[in-house]
Formats: C-alpha cells, structure tokens, sequence
C-alpha cells in the first residue's frame, strides 16, 4: 500500500482485487500446498488487515466531503446519533446499564486504531451534520465551504479510491475465512486466560472493530444517497462505493453464531452500537418509487430507485440478521413502518419489512421501466435474479420466524381498524403473484435459481393457492422443475445425499401440498406420473394381481412385489421408484408421501403402482403392515 494518496493507491487495490477474485481467493493454490501453506498465508492476514485499517483511516477524513450523504436526511432514524458524538445511535437495543459496562470492559476504548476509525467515521458524519445546519447541498459553494474539503475535481478519484479499499476489506475478510475453512478452523484458537473466547486472537480485529463499522456504514449511507444518484440516471462509482461499504460491513460480521465469536461480536455490535437497522430498513423502503395495489391496478408502477447489486447486499443483511437471530424482526418492522410508504397507510401494518421486500420484488419481476430488459434480462452484470432470488428465501426465512402470517386465516374483507389483515391478505396475494410468475418465466440458466426459490417458498402454500397455479398455468412449469430436479440426483449426481435433500425434498413437498389441496392438480400430477397412454395395460394387470389375492387386511388387496406394469428405465415412473429406496430418509420419505397422494391414499393401488417391495416402507408408516421401527430411518 502506498504511504500517500496518489493514483497508485487506486491502482494497487484494483490489481490486488481483480487477481484474487479472478482466483478465487486462491483456493486452489492452497489447497495444493496443504495445512503448512495455509497457515502461512493466515499469519499473513494480520499485518494486512493493519495495514489496510490505517490506510481506511487516513483517507476518509480526507474525502469527508466526496463520501458524506448530499441530502443531510438520510441514514433511517440515525440523526439521533449525529446530535452528540457519544450517544448511542438510534435503533439501538442495549441498556444504560449495558454501554456503561462496554465503557469499562471493551477493549476498543483502549485500543488507539479503534479510536482512530472512530474518529474517521466521525469525520464524515461531520460533514454530514455540518452541511444540513448549514443548509445547502452544494459543494461549489466557496461562502460555506468547509475548509480542508477537497474541490469537485477531485471527488469521483476520492471516490473510486474509497470504493477500491472497501473492495479490500471485503476481499481480505472472505480471504481469511476461505482459508480457516480449508483448514478445518471451527473457530479462532483461544488463548491462555482469554475470556473472549477468540475474538482477541482475530487477525482481523481492526476491520472488525465498531468504529471501522461506522466508516462503512457512513460511506454506505453517503454513497447511496438520492441526492447524489438514482438507479435510472447511474453514478457509477458511488454505486460501487456504496455496494463495497455494504459488502464490508456483511462479511465483517458474518458468521454463524457458535463457529465465529469475533463475526458474532461485530454482528452483536452492527446492530446495537453503530445502529444499523434503522439505516437498513431506510435503504430498503427507498429500493423502489412508485405504489400499486396487490392487482398492479392504479397508482405507479413500482420501479427500482437502487442499483439492484446494492439491494442485494442489503437484503443478504437482512437474511443474515434474521437467521442468526428472529428477535430483531420485530425491530425492523418498526422502523420500516417509520420510513417506508410502502406499506399500510393508515400505519397499522405490522409486516412492513415484507411490504419493503415486495416492493423489491415486483419492481424486479414484473415491471420493466423503458431502459430495462424484461426479467431476468441476458447480461451477466444484471443481477435482478440474485436479487430475486434472495429476497424469495428471505421471505421463506421470515415464514419461518412467524412474521409472514398464514394467509389461509386472513379474511380480504376484514375491516381497516382491525389489527392490519387486510394489508397482509394484499401483501399475501402479491406474494403469490410473483411467485407464479417467476414460474412462468422461460426455462434459463439465469432464471432457474429464482424458480427454485419461489418452490421452496411454496412449501408453505396457503389453501387454495393449488386452484390459482392452475388456473394460471403454472403447474407444467412446476412438473418441469420436478423432472429437472430428479435427472439432477438420478443422472447427474455429484453431491452428497444431503444434497440430494435439498434438490429433491422442496419440490415433492410441494406437488404434495398442492396435490392434496385440489384434486385436478392431482390429476395433472398422476397423468405426468403415470401417463394416460399406459393406463389400459395397467387396468389390466391390476385385475389380474388383484385376483390372485394377498393382502387380505387393512383395505390392502393385493401383495404383488413389483409393479404391476413395469416401469420403463429412465421413465419420470422408474426414477421415482427408485427413489423409494433412497438412502438419504427424508427423499425416501417425500418421494414416497407423493406417490401415496397420487394413489388417493388407497394401499390397494399403492402396491399395484410401485410394487409390495417398495411400498412396505410407506405402509408400515401408515400402520397398514408391521415393519421394524428402524427401517423407518
């Protein structure tokens, strides 16, 4: 790293960045050259890692007036964090008692690089107030200048430079930890007496510390500012800003909860010292201008208002937040209910993070503006299917939390003053809108993971929903996915039988769930199963098993060991059956759940269909045979 601000800072950054994404984080290099060469490489992150943090220090403050927010408005509910430098930001969650105790106990007050990022960050927040009491946006203004601040010439360089160091932080932390994945590192080692259990022996404890979150977080909340550039006319080098200070910020805290104490610990303080929800929720109520109901009908058109590369990474903080922990739902749906138009008017609306990524969504999906291909677009720098497809899995995620309510028990009718179940009926119904069209969407590379995220999302289907895929035709798009989803375990098979869960198990939930929920759906799902053209020669051989006897007992009339009409190899009929000897429980279970369903539940024909042998499994879970309790799996 060069000592000065010159093109050569820039121009370092940039090579160093392209060559270790080009790389891959070098993973195959380390990987041949085994524990000793990781470990020497992980003994180098350190030194890095200072390096890079004295460089983000120095620098900010220099650029205060390029990185700083144009409007003085923005940051969600934080102006309460600019009024005294030591205040606790707004939307935090700790207690008078808990800052006290970090005044004595945390480390970073003592610690004379924290306190230098803290000053950094400061520095632009600064600006930020300065300007807003000052009262004027532009930097062209000698009377009000604020001395020091660099001229207009020089704000994109100061800029693109930020954004290359950015890169770096989020480069070296995703380095560090591809490398103590290779190694087979649970967690940082614990030192003798160390009661932080890791976090003091962190190689990147100073890009991790609250006041270098702050620096990202100012940078994130400048660079996207409206003022300074909207999705439609593009900026491109505060977009890369911005998206690079949400990338810093993500992998900096990013980790699960019991293998990475000092990410838990950033995590911990992201969102109880720097306060960084309510700057969240702001950014994301922003994604989209314009309103519409949950038909598209009246008002605007809802489009994107931020480059979709940056609400990608905002929505991964939300999916990360609220995996690693669920209690700061509620948290977020307050704040979006402060900031957001997207949601309920009257104010009522208790899921407004929904609302916010709904928004998101049909502006990505189902609206083009005029400069914009039609979902999900050909060009590889296009990420709306990311984006898409993230926010699918956020909603599964928060389905899963309970603040997605079940619509089934939600009536359209109910009244306005009532707690708020009209408006989620209509987010609801957007919900499903969306994801039946993404569906529908051509059979691509670049739409496929958004499919399969909208099935997972099906799962937990309401009532009813079965008759709409039908009516609309999205149930062939689903039987589609269903014969890719089985030639992926059946004939390309290249993970482990937990990946085989996770291809298989989401989609056979679903045809069941839609299956049991209307009949013509189990009818269109039979007939791709068991195809019209052979039901004359099975008819026959039924009869002929079923005169045989066997059985005799439980409503099962019939114990022939295979099928009665063979199953042809490489048949959609073959690969289910077997499927039904999987090793993997839970695709043995699903696959045979579905074809119960197919046969009315009837065991009669369940035997005749696939063969005593392979249906004793299922029959002994429904208690029509015994069976030994541990060939359940």
């Amino acid at each position: 790293l060069p000592s000065s601000s010159t093109p050569g800072l820039h121009d370092s950054l940039k090579k160093w960045n392209d060559e270790i994404e080009a790389t891959n984080f070098g993973l195959a290099s380390l990987n041949s050259g085994g524990t000793t060469a990781g470990e020497l490489l992980l003994a180098d992150v350190q030194p890095a890692s200072a390096a890079l943090h004295a460089v983000l220090v120095r620098e900010a403050p220099s650029h205060a007036d390029a990185l700083a927010c144009r409007c003085g408005r923005c940051g969600g509910s934080s102006d309460a964090a600019d009024e005294e430098e030591d205040d606790e930001p707004a939307g935090s969650t700790r207690s008078t008692a808990d800052a006290d105790a970090d005044d004595d106990d945390d480390d970073d007050d003592d610690d004379a690089a924290a306190a230098a990022a803290r000053a950094a960050a400061s520095s632009i927040r600064r600006y930020r107030r300065w300007r807003t009491c000052t009262g004027t946006n532009s930097t062209n203004d000698d009377a009000t200048a604020m001395p020091g601040m660099p001229e207009d010439s020089t704000f994109v360089d100061a800029v693109r430079t930020t954004s290359e160091m950015l890169r770096s932080v989020k480069n070296l932390v995703r380095y560090t930890n591809a490398v103590r994945m290779m190694l087979g590192l649970d967690r940082f080692s614990r030192g003798p007496g160390n009661s932080n259990d890791g976090i003091a022996d962190d190689p990147l404890r100073q890009l991790r510390s609250v006041g270098m979150l702050q620096v990202y977080q100012e940078v994130l909340v400048g660079c996207s500012c409206p003022a300074a550039t909207t999705y439609s006319t593009g900026d491109a080098p505060r977009d890369d800003a911005a998206r690079n200070a949400s990338l810093a910020l993500f992998h900096a805290c990013y980790g699960a909860p019991d293998a990475n104490p000092a990410a838990t610990r950033a995590r911990t303080a992201l969102v109880e010292e720097v306060g960084f929800v309510p700057l969240l929720m702001d950014l994301l109520s922003r994604g989209t201008g314009g309103t519409m109901n949950s038909h598209g009908e009246e008002g605007d058109r809802p489009q994107l208002t931020l480059p979709p590369p940056l609400l990608l990474s905002l929505t991964r903080h939300v999916h990360s937040l609220v995996g690693c922990d669920p209690k700061v739902v509620p948290v977020m749906n307050k704040f979006v209910q402060s900031t957001s138009t997207c949601g309920s008017t009257n104010g009522s609306n208790s899921h407004g993070l929904v609302s916010a990524l709904v928004s998101i969504l049909s502006a990505s999906v189902l609206y083009d503006d005029s400069n914009t291909p039609s979902f999900p677009g050909t060009e590889a720098s296009d990420r709306r299917p990311d984006l898409v497809t993230e926010i699918l899995r956020v909603l599964f995620a928060l389905r899963a939390t309970g603040a997605v309510p079940d619509p089934s028990s939600v009536s359209k009718d109910a009244s306005e003053d009532d707690a708020s179940p009209a408006v989620d009926f209509d987010t609801m119904t957007r919900i499903g809108e969306i994801a039946c069209h993404t569906l529908k969407l051509p059979p691509t590379d670049r739409s496929l993971s958004s499919k399969l995220a909208a099935v997972t999302l099906l799962m937990d289907a309401p009532r009813g929903y079965a008759s709409y895929l039908l009516n609309e035709g999205a149930i062939p798009p689903l039987l589609l996915i269903f014969r890719c989803q089985i030639d992926e375990v059946i004939q390309r098979r290249t993970g482990s039988f937990n990946a085989d869960a996770a291809t298989l198990v989401p989609i056979l939930a679903v045809l069941d769930r839609l299956s049991a929920d209307d009949s013509a759906v189990q009818q269109l799902v039979k007939s791709e199963v068991f195809p019209r053209n052979e039901e004359a020669a099975y008819q026959t051989r039924a009869a002929e098993e079923r005169a045989k006897g066997g059985g005799g007992r439980n409503g099962l009339n019939a114990k022939n060991m295979q099928p009665a009409l063979e199953a042809s190899p490489g048949t959609l009929r073959w690969k289910m059956i077997r499927l039904m000897t999987w090793p993997e429980s839970n695709v043995k279970r699903c696959i045979s759940e579905l074809l119960w369903r197919l046969c009315d539940c009837d065991a009669t024909e369940f035997v005749l269909r696939v063969g005593f042998g392979n249906a004793v499994h299922m029959l002994g879970i429904k208690g029509l045979v015994q069976v030994p309790s541990s060939s359940f799996g």
